[in-house]
């Protein structure tokens, strides 16, 4: 996790952007490596990929910052054996923020020789954010059920569902996304 502000946050989600976030880099975690190398594959414009999402209060997103440290260094091996502990912690702040939360993935690169930028941001509110990573796996078990799913076995799952149809999947939830292109 990499701590930050970004100071390229779009218009319609400002609030949110302009808060620290923390960025999935390269060899942070196996998954993220290999899904941050599949993405140019898929997409041969795309020249670079950022991921980041953030807590609304800084003092808990520094405070994460913090606990990745003595996780990086091997002197913590699993962070959420103290999952419990760190709920309380945060419960302490709860009155203090929002239940909403936000990430966004930018991607510039090229389109027809031009440089493009396309910036995808959700919007969580209700404290529907943690629906978002498990709506994947939900529409993939679906098209599976229904025999709709063109390709089987281990694979990576990208290009195997639309946006719509993951967007479709949160429906009930209180999810938001904007996507912004930004030409030059």
């Amino acid at each position: 996790m990499r701590a930050g502000i970004d100071p390229e946050g779009g218009s319609s989600v400002q609030a949110f952007l302009a808060r620290w976030l923390a960025d999935l880099e390269r060899g942070e975690a196996h998954a993220v490596e290999h899904y941050l190398e599949l993405f140019p594959e898929r997409y041969p414009g795309v020249q670079s990929v950022r991921f980041g999402a953030g807590l609304e209060l800084p003092v808990l997103h520094f405070g994460l910052w913090l606990l990745s440290w003595p996780s990086r260094w091997n002197w913590i091996q699993r962070l959420d054996a103290h999952a419990d502990r760190l709920r309380m912690t945060s419960d302490w702040f709860r009155d203090l923020g929002s239940d909403a939360g936000a990430m966004h993935v930018r991607m510039r690169g090229f389109r027809r020789s031009n440089p493009l930028t396309i910036t995808w941001t959700l919007v969580a509110g209700q404290g529907d954010g943690p629906q978002v990573p498990s709506t994947p796996a939900v529409v993939l078990a679906r098209k599976l059920a229904a025999g709709t799913l063109v390709a089987r076995g281990a694979l990576p799952c990208l290009g195997l569902f639309s946006l719509e149809e993951c967007l479709r999947a949160l429906d009930k939830f209180d999810i938001r996304t904007t996507i912004e292109r930004t030409l030059g």
